[in-house]
This record gives C-alpha cells, sequence and structure tokens, in this order.
C-alpha cells in the first residue's frame, strides 16, 4: 500500500466513526458499516468469522 492508499483509508475509517457520531440511530449506523466491510473483505477472499473481538 502506497502512501495514498493508506492515507484514503484513514480518511475513510475517519469518516466512518464521524458518521456513527452523528447517526441518529448508531447501533443501526455500526451494523451498515460491518456489513459494508464484511462485504468488501469478502470479495477480498478473507473470511471473516475468525475475526472477533472479546
Amino acid at each position: 500500500m502506497n502512501d495514498k492508499e493508506q492515507a484514503i483509508s484513514v480518511i475513510s475509517r475517519y469518516m466512518d466513526l464521524l458518521r456513527i457520531k452523528a447517526a441518529q440511530d448508531k447501533d443501526t449506523e455500526i451494523e451498515n458499516q460491518i456489513c459494508e466491510t464484511k462485504a468488501q473483505l469478502e470479495a477480498l477472499g478473507i473470511v471473516v468469522e475468525n475475526l472477533v473481538i472479546k
């Protein structure tokens, strides 16, 4: 990942956090973002079932 790609990634993450903060229904916004990110990871061949935080 080059510098520009890394910057775009971090800006995207920052915008996601701002959307969560501004959302009227934070739980729904979080679920929407998880769904989108899961689809992106699966499109790259990454299995997400093992990615858990306890």
